[in-house]
């Protein structure tokens, strides 16, 4: 940050002291970070060792070779939106890299199999559920 001096300051000396300061801190990084551009600055504070990252929005993660590489965002087929962008599955394995292979079932597509199947309603337990807005 261009300035050595906070390294041996009394107020964020410790773990502790940078807690309790913790505003103001908030406040020096911000006033630093304003000066710099993104790229740059998260190049700088890789090379210094400081665990850092990129806040995205939507158009950002599409845009960004390191998700493109990853395959982080996959296009996925919907009933009723045509293809989806969704993220894919997290952590990527080598050996067993999983897949998204749908968006997920509609609300209640598989109520029948739930209800009926798996907890031996009745149909007309369920009609009557149903009608009392309980499903």
């Amino acid at each position: 940050m261009g300035q050595p001096e906070l390294s041996t300051d009394e107020r964020y000396a410790t773990h502790s002291a940078r807690g309790e300061r913790q505003g103001e801190l908030d406040e020096l990084i911000n006033n630093w970070t304003r000066t710099i551009d993104l790229k740059p600055l998260e190049a700088l504070l890789s090379e210094a060792g400081v665990p850092c990252g990129l806040i995205y929005r939507a158009k950002d993660m599409l845009e960004d070779e390191h998700f493109k590489a990853r395959e982080a965002i996959v296009s996925v087929d919907h009933p009723q939106f045509g293809k989806v962008r969704m993220q894919n599955v997290v952590p990527k394995l080598s050996d067993t890299p999983g897949s998204v292979r749908h968006v997920g079932p509609e609300l209640g597509e598989h109520n029948a199999n739930v209800y009926g199947e798996l907890l031996s309603l009745s149909a007309q337990q369920q009609a009557d559920y149903k009608e009392r807005g309980i499903i």
